[in-house]
């Protein structure tokens, strides 16, 4: 951020006020440099007034006094301090936008030499200035200057958790560069980015693939697919899809980035150690456990070799830990959790959303170690983190009063669990829609809920509301499907209405003998209901039936 003062400022000034000014800001500099920013800005306000009451024309002195302006607000921005940076920022604005509305032009722009700081976030190329009077070209490059604060202060924003504001400054750089650089540049490509991920942050998906959409047509109008930054705009489409549930689709544009990243790095690179991680997620998520596993085991390698790579070093492992948790393997899934949640404390101390969402593993695994103390405690440290940087609309805080909820409902703290349940339901609602598996599973615990509470009647409209998106999302014949047929069967066991019961039953029954694997037990035990039933209804011949055929089907298990 240094400078070289203008030969506007040589040729306006006396020698010594030129010299004075140019000591002042080499001054600011080195302060900055530093980390002294108080000292640095009392050396640019020093330069700022000296140029103000001076004789300069009007158009040179604005520009002088934007570049201080910019100097300022990237003080500030080195510091965190995004509200004072912005401020400066606007500041900068208006004193360039001082040349658009004045009528008395810069004589000496044919002699105005763009200054470090300008260059420095310049993005035009030299063949764009061949194009460009001399007015033209520096106007321009202040703007790129404003807009790549905007950037910087988006990006402070996004670090804080303050998304509207980060998207907001997002926006204007977009806006300000792409109306000089056009818009088919990778830098354009990475404000895309950029924008899609506060999206993403937002839980706003549809928002966020159409910017990470518009961000990959850029990479590949420019690059084809023959670089590195097509794959992580596959990567971060992948990561929106998986996001949406449409698992295939993600492992799809995993599937292309890795292939570029084959070709273009090599099979022990990083590079294909993220794509490992991507691929193993989703196999997880499929419950293809040991092709996760593989995928998850390939990455660690790579990683383990490799220092610069800690925070994706915790991904796998908690990855893994996924896996074993789902296997049932609990305490290989606790010891993961905990290799990561031990170099997440390192890197980033207790205050962050890494750290937070591994608590929420580590709880998960103490809940079904039927710990229920231990991972009421764990929830929450979790949604303390996740309300103090996300606020308390955050679909993450939905996950935190999900999962609390079921442990105050594992206690029988049934009221307690209820509001929580309605809690991350109504951010659910909001965030998702109506139509996502993740409503899907709350209508089913607020079922489950209603069940324990001898509210058969209400818990039946909850199943049966969760059994409508199940199958909207994953079609009529999934296990999904047959754990909610059996618990609106017991609803209507309990309340005596049979037949219907029955009818539901046999249902679950029929999916079962179609969908692959081994489930003889679960065929067995509906069985064994109906037999109940009838026995119930006095068709003993039907009850009979019916335990004979459990009987058959618990000898072909074993």
């Amino acid at each position: 951020m240094g400078h070289n003062v203008s030969r506007i400022v040589k040729s306006s000034r006396p020698k010594e006020m030129d010299a004075e000014i140019q000591s002042l800001l080499e001054l600011g500099h080195r302060w900055c440099e530093n980390k002294d920013f108080t000292s640095a800005r009392l050396e640019y306000q020093k330069a700022f007034r000296g140029i103000a009451s001076s004789s300069y024309p009007d158009g040179s002195k604005q520009l002088l006094i934007c570049e201080i302006y910019l100097d300022i607000a990237m003080s500030f921005r080195q510091q965190d301090r995004g509200d004072e940076a912005v401020k400066y920022c606007r500041l900068a604005e208006c004193s360039r936008n001082f040349i658009n509305s004045s009528n008395q032009a810069i004589k000496q722009y044919n002699h105005y030499p763009v200054t470090r700081i300008i260059s420095t976030h310049s993005q035009l190329k030299p063949d764009h200035f061949e194009t460009l009077d001399s007015r033209e070209k520096i106007l321009q490059c202040y703007d790129l200057a404003i807009g790549s604060m905007h950037c910087q202060i988006g990006n402070l924003f996004q670090k804080n958790y303050k998304y509207d504001k980060a998207l907001y400054h997002y926006q204007q750089a977009l806006k300000m560069t792409s109306q000089i650089i056009g818009k088919e540049q990778d830098d354009i490509a990475k404000l895309y980015d950029n924008i899609a991920n506060v999206y993403c942050c937002q839980d706003n998906y549809s928002e966020a693939l159409s910017a990470y959409q518009k961000s990959l047509n850029i990479r590949l109008s420019i690059f084809g697919n023959n670089d590195m930054s097509i794959t992580q705009s596959y990567d971060n489409i992948g990561e929106v899809y998986c996001k949406q549930n449409r698992y295939e689709s993600a492992l799809s544009m995993y599937k292309i980035s890795r292939m570029i990243r084959l070709e273009l790095a090599g099979e022990n690179s990083v590079e294909i150690a993220h794509s490992n991680y991507n691929m193993g997620k989703i196999y997880c998520i499929q419950e293809k456990y040991d092709e996760a596993l593989n995928m998850y085991d390939e990455s660690l390698q790579i990683y383990h070799s490799n220092e610069n790579y800690k925070t994706d070093l915790c991904n796998v492992y908690v990855g893994m830990g996924n896996v074993y948790f789902h296997q049932g393997n609990l305490n290989e899934a606790l010891s993961y959790y905990q290799k990561s949640l031990d170099i997440e404390l390192k890197l980033y101390g207790g205050n962050n959303l890494h750290v937070a969402n591994t608590y929420s593993c580590i709880g998960g695994v103490y809940n079904k170690l039927n710990k229920y103390e231990d991972a009421d405690t764990i929830y929450k440290k979790s949604l303390a983190i996740r309300l103090s940087l996300l606020g308390s609309k955050s679909l993450l805080v939905a996950h935190s009063y999900h999962w609390i909820g079921i442990i105050k409902y594992l206690q029988r703290h049934y009221d307690e669990a209820m509001e929580l349940y309605q809690k991350s339901l109504t951010i659910t609602l909001d965030k998702l829609g109506k139509d996502h598996l993740e409503v899907a599973e709350l209508y089913n615990q607020i079922g489950q809920l209603l069940f324990s509470q001898d509210q058969h009647n209400n818990a039946f409209a909850m199943f049966e509301k969760s059994l409508f998106i199940v199958m909207k999302n994953l079609g009529d014949n999934t296990s999904k499907c047959v754990q909610l047929y059996t618990k609106m069967g017991h609803c209507y066991y309990q309340q005596h209405q049979y037949d219907p019961a029955i009818m539901i039953f046999e249902k679950a029954i029929r999916i079962l003998t179609d969908l692959e694997g081994n489930h003889y037990q679960e065929i067995a035990d509906l069985y064994k209901v109906i037999e109940e039933i009838y026995w119930k209804q006095g068709k003993d011949e039907y009850a009979i039936i019916a335990h004979q055929k459990s009987q058959e089907i618990v000898v072909v298990e074993t």
